[in-house]
């Protein structure tokens, strides 16, 4: 890891191969099934909760080191807490409105039909180098809320934002494997391990078309895909 600013090394950053990859995702999975599955919406609200009260006192800090590590103007990561700090406090909120629906049918007799929802397991997630601090809230706000656990691969060019709020999160009583992040350079991601069941990524353009993602045929009728793309006016 390279300050980009001045050139000097930050540290050294392990790299994961294909079998950290499905080690930790299996990892996620069996937490996902473990005292994790139990908790009621009002413990992961909050959970959350705690996440707010934790980050806006340590922002300041936060944001020194997303700019040590991705380069940005200590003024703008600065400007990214409300946002940061807004997402939150929707995903707690969201805990506790995921309802189920009574749907009106044509089928003869007494007859009630629902829509239940419920937490799909394991998300591999992958965000881009900018802007840390608010896109890791994308994918684990959302997960927390709804009962999930994430494997989340940051950008080799700025992981330290990540790795930290990883600590965060085991501080404030998220269950051991709940989140889990893995540094990876290149080959195997979050999304080729069979036992991830959602992914959400935001490459660029180029990056989103050729991704390995697309060419996984096997897995596509079992996932679910977010993607966001990131590109350029000509």
């Amino acid at each position: 890891m390279v300050n980009p600013s001045t050139g000097t090394a930050l540290g050294d950053l392990a790299t994961g191969g294909a079998a950290d990859v499905d080690a930790v995702v299996n990892a996620a999975r069996r937490a996902f099934e473990s005292e994790w599955r139990g908790w009621s919406p009002y413990q992961r609200q909050a959970l959350l909760i705690r996440a707010y009260d934790l980050l806006e006192r340590r922002f300041e800090e936060l944001a020194e080191i997303e700019t040590v590590d991705m380069g940005a103007p200590i003024s703008k990561t600065r400007a990214t807490k409300q946002g940061a700090l807004r997402m939150i406090q929707f995903f707690a909120a969201l805990a506790l409105s995921i309802r189920g629906e009574t749907l009106e049918n044509g089928l003869p007799g007494d007859v009630t039909t629902m829509t239940l929802k419920a937490p799909v397991g394991v998300i591999g997630g992958i965000i881009p180098w900018n802007g840390s601090l608010t896109s890791v809230w994308w994918i684990v706000g959302a997960a927390t809320a709804t009962g999930c656990t994430t494997v989340l691969k940051p950008a080799t060019e700025a992981s330290l934002t990540v790795l930290y709020l990883a600590e965060i999160l085991l501080e404030i009583g998220l269950p051991l494997g709940v989140h889990r992040t893995i540094s990876i350079s290149s080959g195997p991601k979050p999304c080729d391990a069979r036992a991830a069941r959602k992914v959400s990524w935001s490459w660029s353009f180029h990056s989103g078309r050729w991704g390995r993602c697309l060419w996984a045929p096997t897995h596509v009728s079992t996932r679910m895909f977010w993607v966001g793309v990131s590109t350029r006016n000509p």
